[in-house]
């Protein structure tokens, strides 16, 4: 494979906005009238809804204890 194949690749996974972005157009569209009367791609749409919630929580996760070992990293060298 070549740099740009997984640069691309890359950034595809760690596209968190991009992510954030499909959720609420996956809410929207669930918020809609006759999300339900096609049940398999409602479904579809809500197992895709749900795998990206999952993994924009873990990501926010892991950010969130970065920030937090950042700031005790910076009162032990203080």
């Amino acid at each position: 494979m070549n740099w740009i194949t997984e640069s691309i690749r890359y950034r595809c996974v760690f596209d968190l906005a991009g992510k954030e972005e499909k959720i609420a157009t996956l809410e929207k569209e669930s918020a809609a009238a006759g999300f339900w009367d096609e049940p398999e791609k409602a479904q579809a749409a809500m197992q895709q809804l749900a795998s990206l919630r999952e993994e924009v929580d873990v990501w926010k996760e892991l950010a969130g204890r970065a920030a937090d070992l950042q700031g005790l990293l910076e009162l032990a060298v203080a």
